[in-house]
């Protein structure tokens, strides 16, 4: 029963050390291509979201439009990483939350930001 024990242990600790490690993004690039950035979008959620979610890319400049890289039949919107980013970190929304991102963009209104984020 103590050599069982042990083994557990260890095992617990082997596995708690490596998980870790594997789950940590490997690419220290934010995606450049439309197919890097589609994927980089699926990526945001689980499946069942970024199934039939709209993705969309960032604007190149502020105040510019989303660019869609697949139109979708759900009420989802994913984005790949932002491109000023520090690493990669991309995002699923739902009709009301994509305001955010919307507005972090364009920069027009705040208060609306503040809204959907409170």
């Amino acid at each position: 029963m103590t050599l069982t024990n042990v083994w557990m242990k260890l095992l617990t600790s082997v596995v708690l050390t490596v998980a870790p490690a594997t789950f940590v993004q490997t690419s220290d690039r934010l995606p450049l291509t439309d197919a890097e950035k589609i994927a980089d979008s699926l990526r945001a959620g689980p499946a069942f979201i970024t199934k039939n979610a709209t993705l969309r890319d960032w604007p190149t400049a502020p105040g510019g439009e989303f660019r869609v890289l697949r139109t979708g039949t759900s009420a989802w919107t994913c984005l790949p990483g932002m491109p000023q980013g520090t690493h990669d970190e991309p995002g699923c929304f739902d009709l009301v939350r994509v305001a955010v991102p919307t507005q972090f963009v364009s920069e027009r209104d705040s208060h609306a930001v503040n809204q959907v984020i409170a």
